[in-house]
């Protein structure tokens, strides 16, 4: 029990803090940043970035024997090239870290001079960018040129953010999380409004105003609009978009016309009429992604009631002892997983949630084996099974 996890770490308390109109969204995050594949992955991209700060040449993405990138993103790659480098993402981490090494061109990596543009500083940036290819060369690799040393048949800048793309949309499109820095597009943006994903949530509290547009930000939510077409009087962009604790790529986002300026109780009832109707309905009036595709799919279980199927076959669900608030409960539930995880026993977990509620006013009833044996299934399934995201979509897949 000397290495058991202690019921009090952050990574648990800071679960009894989500707000209830963000609890869904950042039990996902929890559920899926604890998937096998996802840790994966996470790995995968921390290995290829230590690999960019170890040989910075192949923080050269637009070259591949200084060809510039094309405009399909593909780094100077044919579509067969591209493909070659797309399944090299698909290795586990310790075959592609093989395949890496024997890709890397360490005497090109050697030569490469990280500073080359501050060697620069007496010319301005527009002409360093129309020198030719190879001039710019031999300032960058200690005075060699392109042809004394190139290799074809070794990695390049391009072809190893090819993998990392791969990675990444892997994470957003499968798993629902983000990257640090991944560049996506608000939803429903008249023009393109790139912007990197924050994975916290924005904590500089106010309101800015500059160059007609306007962000303010909120505890939970911030507001950013754009003025763009004088003549129809029309936003380029006018949102309300979701500042939760945690982000996650929640697809199933549906734009809904709000005003308000409007009294609470009309909004209010208008969202609840909504929601009733949806609720109500015998067939899904919105779908989600395979629906529209023509599958028929089972309403999924919500975070209030989810239910899986133990060892024999009986149906286990997600409710807990009385008196303690849902995000303890679901603290509780990823202490279990964890602990698991990390080969701890079962009475040892079960003494040490005793043991951090025994500071409250009220001694809560002991951890009992059976909501533990609730716990420990239900975490299972969802994280290992992907069934998190069941939680978003609202249909079990």
């Amino acid at each position: 029990m000397a290495n058991l996890s202690k019921r009090g770490s952050k990574k648990y308390t800071e679960i009894k803090k989500y707000q209830p109109y963000e609890l869904t969204h950042c039990i996902v995050y929890e559920m899926a940043i604890r998937n096998k594949k996802v840790i994966e992955i996470f790995a995968k991209l921390e290995y290829l970035k230590k690999i960019k700060e170890l040989h910075p040449y192949l923080e050269e993405t637009t070259e591949k024997s200084f060809n510039m990138i094309d405009e399909n993103d593909t780094y100077g790659l044919t579509p067969k090239e591209k493909k070659i480098f797309i399944k090299l993402s698909e290795y586990k981490l310790r075959d592609l870290e093989n395949a890496i090494k024997k890709l890397i061109d360490y005497n090109k990596s050697k030569k490469y001079r990280k500073n080359w543009i501050a060697d620069l500083e007496d010319m301005n940036y527009n002409e360093v960018m129309w020198m030719e290819n190879i001039i710019l060369y031999t300032y960058k690799y200690d005075g060699n040129i392109e042809h004394d040393f190139e290799d074809d048949t070794k990695l390049c800048g391009g072809q190893l953010q090819i993998i990392i793309k791969a990675l990444e949309d892997d994470l957003v499109n499968n798993y629902l999380l983000y990257p640090e820095g991944y560049l996506v597009n608000y939803y429903g943006a008249d023009e393109d409004y790139l912007h990197e994903v924050e994975n916290k949530e924005k904590k500089d509290i106010g309101t800015t105003f500059v160059d007609g547009i306007n962000e303010s930000i909120y505890e939970g939510f911030h507001i950013l609009q754009e003025y763009t077409n004088e003549a129809n009087k029309t936003h380029g962009i006018n949102q309300i978009i979701p500042n939760f604790k945690r982000k996650i790529n929640n697809s199933n986002q549906i734009a809904t016309m709000l005003n308000f300026s409007l009294p609470e109780d009309e909004i209010v009832e208008y969202v609840k009429h909504i929601k009733r109707t949806l609720n109500n309905e015998d067939v899904r009036i919105i779908k989600s992604p395979l629906e529209l595709l023509g599958e028929e799919l089972d309403k999924a279980d919500n975070i209030s009631n989810m239910c899986s199927k133990n060892s024999r076959d009986n149906e286990k669900c997600f409710d807990g002892r009385k008196g303690l608030s849902r995000t303890d409960k679901l603290a509780d539930m990823f202490f279990i997983y964890d602990s698991v995880k990390a080969g701890d026993k079962k009475l040892d977990i079960m003494i040490e949630i005793d043991k951090y509620y025994d500071h409250d006013d009220i001694k809560k009833k002991s951890f009992s084996g059976d909501t533990y044996d609730k716990y420990n299934v239900i975490a299972k399934d969802y994280i290992n099974n992907e069934r998190y995201k069941e939680l978003i979509s609202g249909v079990k897949e």
